[in-house]
C-alpha cells in the first residue's frame, strides 16, 4: 500500500469493500508525528497508513491464507489476517478499532 493507504483496496474490480477489524498497532513515530503535526487519525491512516506495508487479498479459505502465509514466512517476513473482504458497492474500507470509514478519497469518523 503507498500513497491513500488502505483506500487503494477500493481498486479491486469488484463491488466490495473492507472490514479491517484487526489491525495491530502503530509504531510510535506515527503518535509523534500525529501529536507535532496535529494531524487527525483519519487523515494519518489516508496519508500513512500506520505501519501496514502491504495487503493480500485471498480468498476466504484457511487454505489459501495457510499458502499465503507459508510463502512470506520461507522469505523471513511475518503476516498478519487483518480483516476481510464484505459486499459493499459503494467499496468502503472500514477500520473498526480507530471507527473510521475510507470511502472515495479519504476517512472519516463512522
Amino acid at each position: 500500500i503507498t500513497g491513500d493507504g488502505f483506500l487503494n483496496l477500493a481498486r479491486v474490480d469488484a463491488p466490495v469493500g473492507f472490514r479491517i477489524d484487526a489491525l495491530p498497532g502503530p509504531q510510535p513515530i506515527f503518535d509523534l508525528i500525529q501529536r507535532s503535526g496535529n494531524v487527525p487519525r483519519p487523515e494519518m491512516y489516508r496519508v500513512f497508513n500506520m505501519g501496514i506495508g502491504f495487503c493480500v487479498v485471498v480468498e476466504d479459505r484457511a487454505s489459501a491464507s495457510a499458502v499465503v502465509q507459508q510463502a512470506f514466512a520461507a522469505h523471513g517476513f511475518g503476516t498478519d489476517a487483518i480483516g476481510r473482504v464484505v459486499a459493499d458497492e459503494r467499496k468502503r474500507v472500514v477500520l473498526a478499532k480507530e471507527a473510521i470509514v475510507g470511502e472515495g478519497d479519504g476517512f472519516a469518523a463512522a
